[in-house]
């Protein structure tokens, strides 16, 4: 009796979702949802400024394109792309300050977005460069990013160089 019971009970949703099956099969609504899905246009599209941007940036075209990434930025001021960019562009014309700025926010966008490895380059980037105004607390999720890694070496290191900075 239990073993019927229990093939019973399970057999019922089985049966019932065989028969859903069939019946979105034959009623063309499976037919209807496929080619639909797959007529859409999938491909990605990238923000114009930012295109635009990378467009002038080949070009040689600097002050083009950082005039589309400032729109971009105002447009999305968290545009992990548009700052990606915009370093880069700042690089090229050799100003130093902004470049340092731009990774700055760069390295917390980053840090926001979970690309711990990607925002230790651009930190050790901003360093090469002379840079150390980093604010606290993205200095210590960095520093928490070497002691993830297990670099227990580094970590001291980069914690040492935060509580000199910031020492209270």
């Amino acid at each position: 009796d239990r073993d019927v019971t229990g093939v019973q009970t399970c057999a019922l949703p089985i049966s019932f979702g065989m028969c859903a099956a069939v019946l979105l099969r034959y009623s063309g609504l499976e037919q209807r949802t496929t080619v639909a899905v797959e007529s859409k246009d999938t491909s990605w599209q990238g923000d114009p400024a930012i295109e635009q941007a990378a467009d002038s940036m080949e070009q040689g075209k600097l002050d083009d394109a950082l005039s589309a990434l400032r729109s971009a930025i105002a447009a999305k001021p968290d545009s992990l792309d548009a700052y990606t960019l915009l370093q880069q562009v700042y690089w090229r014309k050799n100003d130093l300050p902004a470049y340092q700025s731009s990774m700055i926010k760069l390295c917390q966008l980053q840090i926001k977005a979970q690309e711990p490895e990607s925002a230790w380059q651009s930190y050790q980037e901003y360093s090469n460069s002379g840079g150390d105004a980093m604010p606290a607390n993205t200095l210590l999720e960095l520093c928490r990013i070497v002691e993830n890694r297990q670099e227990f070496s580094n970590a001291v290191d980069e914690y040492k160089k935060l509580a000199a900075k910031y020492p209270s």
